[in-house]
């Protein structure tokens, strides 16, 4: 019983490393979008700015939530009694 839940853990920390990798990609995706829209007209640019800042700081939020959860199971604190935080962004 000990080791299948030692396997889910483990199996976790590869989920949860897998997905800060994938944000930390997606962020860097968006800043480079950023740096060009900054290129374009200026109204244009200030909403498009505003959007991406936005999804930055969600992808930035995901990624400590899946750091704090990540650093727990190493901790070896036991884990929390609700299932963590959804990874994905609600619908604007």
């Amino acid at each position: 019983m000990l080791r299948a839940r030692i396997g889910e853990l483990e199996q976790e920390q590869l989920r949860l490393r897998a997905q800060i990798s994938q944000r930390q990609h997606k962020i860097e995706e968006l800043q480079a979008s950023l740096q060009k829209a900054q290129g374009g007209e200026l109204a244009e640019v200030a909403k498009r700015r505003e959007q991406l800042d936005a999804q930055i700081q969600e992808e930035q939020a995901a990624i400590k939530r899946a750091e704090d959860r990540l650093n727990q199971l190493q901790g070896g604190s036991p884990p929390p009694t609700s299932p963590p935080p959804s990874t994905t962004t609600p619908p604007r």
